[in-house]
């Protein structure tokens, strides 16, 4: 399935994460069982989570509030060609 949503992260505080989507920001929630993984399904820490770092979530809505299950770590995009 498509993720919830993608963008780059702009702020990791805690247990939230901000992100820049192309719909404009979007606040994250992460808790206990939120899991970070590579393309390949490599298992990360909470703290690979880096400024600018693209990603896409698969979560679960809460009302209003998205609660991360997966963030899977994308690479960057390619430098602008000439």
């Amino acid at each position: 399935r498509p993720p919830d949503v993608s963008g780059r992260i702009r702020e990791h505080l805690g247990d939230s994460l901000l992100l820049i989507t192309a719909e404009g920001p979007r606040t994250i929630e992460l808790d206990e069982r939120t899991q970070v993984t590579t393309l390949e399904g490599d298992v990360l820490s909470l703290d690979s989570l880096e400024k600018g770092q693209p990603v896409a979530v698969f979560g679960q809505r809460d009302g209003q509030v998205l609660i991360a299950r997966v963030i899977v770590l994308l690479p960057p995009p390619p430098p602008n060609q000439p």
